[in-house]
C-alpha cells in the first residue's frame, strides 16, 4: 500500500503548494500515478478499487461491499 508520510512532511508539501499557488497538492509521490491512472480509464480504476476493498475488508464485508458497488 506504499509508504506513510509523517504529518510534518505533508504540512511542508502543503505549504510549498500554497506558496506556489498550485491547483492540486499531492503530498505523496505515489498519488500522482494513481490520479493519472484514474483519469486515463475510470472503469479500470473502479475495478481496481473494488479489488482493493475486497482485500482489506473481512470476507463477509467484502461480499456486501461488492454487492453494493454492483448496484
Amino acid at each position: 500500500m506504499g509508504t506513510l508520510l509523517e504529518p510534518a512532511e505533508v504540512a511542508e508539501c502543503a505549504i510549498r503548494g500554497i506558496e506556489k499557488e498550485d491547483f492540486l497538492i499531492l503530498p505523496h509521490p505515489e498519488v500522482k500515478g494513481y490520479l493519472q491512472r484514474k483519469a486515463k480509464n475510470i472503469d479500470q480504476w473502479l475495478s481496481g478499487m473494488r479489488r482493493f476493498l475486497a482485500r482489506v475488508q473481512s470476507p463477509q464485508a467484502s461480499v456486501d461491499t461488492q454487492r453494493k458497488l454492483e448496484k
